[in-house]
């Protein structure tokens, strides 16, 4: 995934995500290492998005890497994470079996007070 900045990718082994400035140096990798991550990022909005086969999608700081949510999907997950028309949608299921998308509304926080 690439924002204009950075590049955003996962590290399929180790289960990591990582951030590549313009000029491939690191920005960050992730330390919370997870089951293997067979789809690529996505990134929308200053947030990185993963899903694994851990049943679980996964939203990170684009800037830091730092993970502000974790999202049960209901199953495992090949395939990659999409973002459009303000909605997060991730494919479920694995070969043999039966398969789903599901689909979360992106609404930024609500802002303090209001």
């Amino acid at each position: 995934a690439y924002d204009g900045s950075r590049v955003y990718g996962p590290v399929t082994p180790g289960g990591e995500v990582w951030a590549l400035s313009r000029d491939g140096a690191v920005q960050w990798a992730s330390s919370d290492a997870a089951p293997i991550k067979w789809g690529p990022s996505s990134v929308a909005n200053g947030v990185v998005y993963s899903a694994d086969d851990s049943e679980t999608l996964t939203l990170r700081e684009a800037s830091t890497g730092a993970v502000l949510d974790k999202v049960p999907i209901g199953g495992m997950t090949y395939g990659g994470v999409s973002v459009a028309g303000g909605y997060v949608f991730v494919a479920v299921g694995t070969q043999g079996s039966s398969g789903y998308l599901v689909a979360y509304r992106a609404d930024p926080p609500a802002a303090a007070g209001g």
